[in-house]
C-alpha cells in the first residue's frame, strides 16, 4: 500500500512601508435615518489620514439648510450630536465635513444626510 504524504509550509514576513511626504486626509461620513425630536450622533468614523496623523474636524451646515448649524453640539469634534427639531414633516438635513491634518492639508468635503421622519 502506497500513501502520499503532503507537506505544506507557511512563512510569515513583515514588511514595513515608509510613507514619504504628507498626503491629504480623507473625510468619510455615515448617513443616518431618525425621527424628529430625537438626537443623533453624526459619524465620521471612516475618516483617515494616510500618514496616520491626528485629524482636525470641521462640520458645517449644507447650503440647503444653513439654519440647523446651531443645533449641533460642536463643530470641531469627530462625532457631534444633532438635536433634530420637530417640524411635523419628513425632511432631510445635510451637513458637510472637512478633515485637516497637522500639515494643514484638507480633505475634500463630504456631505452627510440625516433623513428625518415625522411622528
Amino acid at each position: 500500500e502506497l500513501r502520499k504524504i503532503y507537506f505544506t509550509t507557511t512563512t510569515t514576513e513583515t514588511i514595513s512601508v515608509d510613507v514619504v511626504g504628507n498626503f491629504k486626509p480623507y473625510a468619510k461620513v455615515v448617513n443616518i435615518s431618525a425621527v424628529e425630536g430625537s438626537q443623533v450622533q453624526l459619524l465620521s468614523s471612516g475618516s483617515f489620514d494616510v500618514n496616520m496623523d491626528a485629524l482636525s474636524y470641521e462640520w458645517s451646515a449644507h447650503s440647503d439648510n444653513p439654519e440647523v448649524i446651531s443645533l449641533l453640539s460642536a463643530l470641531d469634534v469627530a462625532n457631534p450630536v444633532f438635536s433634530i427639531p420637530v417640524t411635523g414633516a419628513d425632511i432631510d438635513y445635510k451637513f458637510n465635513l472637512v478633515v485637516t491634518d497637522p500639515g494643514l492639508l484638507s480633505s475634500s468635503q463630504e456631505t452627510l444626510t440625516v433623513k428625518v421622519f415625522s411622528i
